[in-house]
């Protein structure tokens, strides 16, 4: 049984959004929607090169624009977070 490079990334993206269950700062998701958005790509029969840009892109993206808006409603500054 051989997986396929749009497999593996979807995989990793499940990986890294269970991770995020245990650490609670976003970061993990954020590789995690870039790892979504590489396997997207991979699906469509693009390149590694592009994956890696895909996922570079995806990555930040998500980090500064995502990650913001998750800090200030996901979590208050009154909350205490288990």
């Amino acid at each position: 049984m051989k997986i396929e490079m749009w497999q593996l990334w979807i995989i990793i993206s499940i990986v890294l959004f269970i991770a995020e269950i245990f650490i609670p700062t976003f970061f993990a998701a954020s590789l995690g929607i870039g790892c979504l958005i590489a396997g997207v790509f991979a699906f469509l029969g693009f390149g590694l090169k592009v994956e890696l840009i895909a996922f570079s892109v995806g990555t930040l993206l998500s980090f500064f624009l995502v990650r913001p808006f998750m800090l200030k409603y996901a979590h208050k500054k009154g909350q205490k977070v288990k």
